[in-house]
Parts: C-alpha cells; structure tokens; sequence
C-alpha cells in the first residue's frame, strides 16, 4: 500500500532584528530546501514603527506563511491574514482607491472579524448581515465594504484556502440585479402597455376628432379650397 507522505506545514519564527540604521525590523525564519539539504531563511515583515507589537507581527507574517506552504495543508487561516495576503497581491495601484480600500479594511473589517477564521465568518451570516446594518457609515462606503468582504472570500477561494462554492458574504450587487431583471422589466413594459392603453383613450378628449368635418387635415383641406376660391 503506498502512502501519501504529507507535507508539514511551516509556521515558521517571528523575531525582531536591530539594524545600525533605521528602526528594527521583524522578520520570520523558516526553512528551505536546497541542493546540500534544508537551511534557515528569512524574509521582512515590517519595522517596528509598522507593526508595534508581536501581535501586529504574527498577524502580518499570515501571509508569508501562505506563499510558504502548500495550500491543500493550510490551518485554519484569519479573516485578517487573508487581509494581510489581499493587500500583498491585489491592492489596487490607484493612490486613492488604495487609499479607500486601505480604510476599509484597517479601520472596519480588521478590528471586527481580524481574529475569526474563514469557516466561523462563513457559519454566522446573520451576525455578518447585522453588524453590516449597525454600521454608521454612508451608504456608499457601506457598499464598499460589503464589496470588499465578498472579494476577499473570491481570493479565497482562488487561492485555494477556502472549499470553492457559494460566497458565503452573499452575491454582488450587479448579480441580484441580473436575478430580478426578467421580472422587473415584464413589470415595466406591462406599466408602458397599461400607460399606452389609457392615453389611447384620453387622446379623443384633447386631440381634434377625426370624425368631424373640417377638423384635423380635413380642416386644412378646407382651407386650402377656400383660399382657391374667389
């Protein structure tokens, strides 16, 4: 019987380095194989004016460790490293969409579902939809976070760290749109028909009545022959 070796899953080790110049710098360790063998590596997380304490550290190093590690053997992974992962690959270059995304996320979503894992946000969409309604904000930046949820859930599930399926914070705005098109537009038209109906018999009452001599064309007829008379 052949068995499937499975791959360990790094975590790695998040230190903190001084440097001659500049703040220090936390960084995570881990190993990687080479020709001779496996051997310690090190790859920046940010400095310690970025990322204050160890918590800001390890929170950050979440996406590292996904670049690290296979896909098929992640943990259960954050809400907030998947952040972490989303602001390293699809952040927008624009500076002001940057910046709006950047908001959202470090001053809304982080501090509310940072610590939860993907399965547990999945499991409360009822505690999702209501914190959503809570929030004081306008109804476009509601909208942007909303929007926001739903695209970290698509990465997700593009970069295999979550089963692929139904986006578990709901559909796009543009696909309930395109659900209720069919019967909003048979709704429509039925009002065009029934507004064409009615004006079709309110015409008589203020347009001239083609049933009368000399009114509409016949009019002008009679125009046109008394003026050819002498």
């Amino acid at each position: 019987m052949n068995l499937v070796k499975r791959t360990r899953y790094q975590f790695g080790y998040v230190e903190l380095r001084s440097r001659r110049r500049g703040p220090d710098v936390w960084v995570i360790r881990f190993l990687v194989k080479t020709e001779v063998g496996r051997k310690y590596a090190s790859r920046p997380i940010g400095t310690k004016e970025q990322l204050p304490t160890r918590r800001h550290a390890e929170k950050a190093a979440e996406a590292i460790r996904l670049e690290l590690n296979s896909a098929d053997h992640n943990p259960k992974l954050t809400f907030g490293g998947l952040i972490e992962r989303y602001k390293l690959d699809k952040m927008p270059e624009r500076y002001s969409t940057r910046a709006s995304y950047l908001s959202c996320l470090d001053v809304h979503v982080a501090p509310k579902w940072g610590d939860w894992t993907l399965e547990q946000i999945a499991k409360v969409p009822y505690e999702v939809e209501k914190w959503f309604n809570e929030l004081t904000l306008a109804p476009k930046t509601k909208g942007h976070i909303k929007g926001l949820m739903h695209r970290l859930f698509e990465c997700a599930m593009k970069w295999g760290l979550y089963p692929i399926g139904r986006n578990p914070n709901g559909t796009r705005r543009n696909q309930k749109c395109e659900q209720a098109s069919a019967p909003a537009a048979g709704a429509f038209f039925r009002r065009v028909l029934e507004a064409d109906r009615v004006l079709g018999r309110a015409l008589p009452l203020h347009g001239p009545d083609l049933s009368v001599p000399g009114t509409s064309h016949q009019r002008g007829h009679g125009a046109e022959a008394s003026s050819t008379r002498p």
